[in-house]
């Protein structure tokens, strides 16, 4: 069984170790699986013991866990986002492209192609956000009209914004590696006898080329052509997959850590021959648990002292669509307002909790954590403008949502 803060680490690694390039510390390349995989390993990192709602962080409850609409696991922590992290395992493994050229020679009689790509995908559960990153990728194409090579790497960059999580919060992720080399034939009459007997149970025997047995004709020259690209066609696709609890705390956390040692440009796979380089690690981090996007927290009260109302209620949820937006079109919020707006302010009390409970709901359908719902309450009710001591009145009646904050 293994544990849940061992991760994958992607790696495309050779049979014969001692024809692998020398790995730094950082870049170990030890192997939990191989007897069944040579391009995905599985590495280790030291467990994080610490609990989130003991050590690291103040307790953070929903408070009205029956309108936490958007899935969640049991007790809501905040938010983290996910960011990926590349470093180089160091050593003199520069890369040289007149080495992995062909003369013209070669690229006259067979075209080659060749791509690997690293991918890695995940899946935040149980909100089932998904996340998909390629990490690395180079094609080398080798004709006989010439020669291109494209090569696209990923260094630093977040994986997903913030989200929010609970104490089931898992990342299920997966790293993929695929390598995949063909060659295309541009050869004489001799080395077609290979498939020639084959192409001949296809090929029409008549004089003319007609609209008939056109399609036989071609059908006969692509079997040629298929193949002998098929006879040398390779692929290699790997792909290891993991689950990891998130609980993100007061510090940088490290989730998964993928290294890579791609076969050289020129081949599908590592052989003895032609060794591997090491092209780097990408690590996953966590951000540190932030519990409000809009305010610092002190213990669990809010600051919203320096906190505009439209800040919050201009929160972008979609591309064309900011909360405020989301809670104008909520038939129950409205009605709750216009309750408050007629009522007096001896009698607002009521309406105004019922109206500061319902946008705290539909805050968490959209996905904010508890203190942030309490915040978006209290900007829309500040966004109603009454006048100063119905408002008062109003603000006080909301103090029954958890969280929310007094500007007094």
């Amino acid at each position: 069984m293994i544990n849940s803060n061992i991760i994958f680490a992607a790696i495309v690694a050779s049979q014969h170790l001692a024809a692998a390039p020398p790995t730094s510390p950082a870049c170990s390349t030890a192997h939990l699986n191989p007897a069944t995989l040579e391009n995905i390993a599985v590495l280790e990192i030291p467990n994080d013991h610490s609990d989130p709602g003991t050590k690291s962080l103040q307790r953070s409850d929903v408070g009205t866990q029956a309108i936490v609409a958007l899935p969640s696991g049991g007790e809501v922590l905040g938010y983290t986002r996910l960011r990926i992290v590349y470093t180089s395992c160091g050593g003199p493994q520069l890369r040289r492209y007149s080495e992995e050229s062909r003369t013209p020679i070669e690229r006259f009689f067979v075209g080659k192609i060749d791509n690997h790509v690293l991918k890695f995908d995940a899946v935040i559960e149980p909100i089932g956000v998904k996340a998909s990153s390629k990490l690395y990728s180079m094609l080398r194409n080798s004709k006989k009209d010439g020669q291109t090579w494209t090569t696209a790497i990923r260094n630093n960059d977040f994986l997903l914004p913030y989200f929010r999580v609970d104490r089931s919060s898992v990342l299920n992720f997966s790293a993929n590696f695929q390598s995949e080399g063909a060659s295309e034939f541009n050869i004489g009459s001799a080395i077609l006898d290979i498939v020639d007997r084959g192409s001949k149970f296809i090929t029409p025997s008549t004089l003319l080329i007609t609209d008939a047995n056109k399609a036989r004709f071609n059908d006969a020259a692509s079997f040629v052509d298929d193949s002998l690209s098929k006879l040398f066609y390779k692929k290699v696709d790997e792909t290891a997959r993991q689950g990891i609890p998130i609980l993100p705390s007061d510090q940088e956390k490290t989730l998964a850590r993928i290294v890579l040692i791609a076969p050289n440009p020129i081949k599908t796979y590592i052989t003895a021959q032609v060794p591997g380089r090491i092209i780097g690690q990408w690590e996953v981090k966590a951000d540190p648990l932030t519990k409000s996007l809009f305010a610092p927290v002190i213990g669990d009260v809010a600051d919203v002292s320096k906190l505009d109302p439209a800040t919050v209620l201009n929160l972008k949820i979609d591309d064309e669509v900011v909360l405020r937006d989301r809670l104008a079109s909520s038939e129950a919020i409205d009605k709750a307002a216009k309750l408050m707006a007629k009522a007096s302010t001896e009698q607002v009390g009521e309406p105004a909790t019922s109206f500061c409970r319902l946008v705290a709901a539909e805050a968490a359908k959209v996905g904010l954590a508890p203190h942030d719902m309490a915040i978006a309450a209290w900007a829309y009710l500040a966004d109603q403008a009454m006048e100063r001591a119905k408002q008062k009145a109003a603000n006080s009646a909301c103090d029954v949502v958890r969280y929310f904050p007094t500007t007094e």
